[in-house]
């Protein structure tokens, strides 16, 4: 497996597997579900950061014009 989508991989795994945790502020107590909720904030930006080429080839192709195929 590429070593860059491995860490793309493992990064998508712990943010969903955190979402899960931060859905139900009863596990965490709110003061950690707050702050869950920052770092997950942040991990969506480095998950988006790390797509970038796949975000603007796909906004490319939305927002492009259109074909008939």
């Amino acid at each position: 497996m590429n070593p860059k989508l491995k860490k793309k991989l493992i990064l998508d795994t712990i943010l969903a597997l955190t979402m899960l945790v931060v859905m139900v502020p009863a596990l965490s107590g709110v003061f950690l579900h707050e702050w869950i909720g920052v770092v997950i904030a942040a991990g969506l930006v480095v998950h988006l950061v790390l797509n970038r080429k796949w975000i603007t080839g796909v906004s490319k192709k939305f927002f492009g014009p259109m074909t008939l195929e």
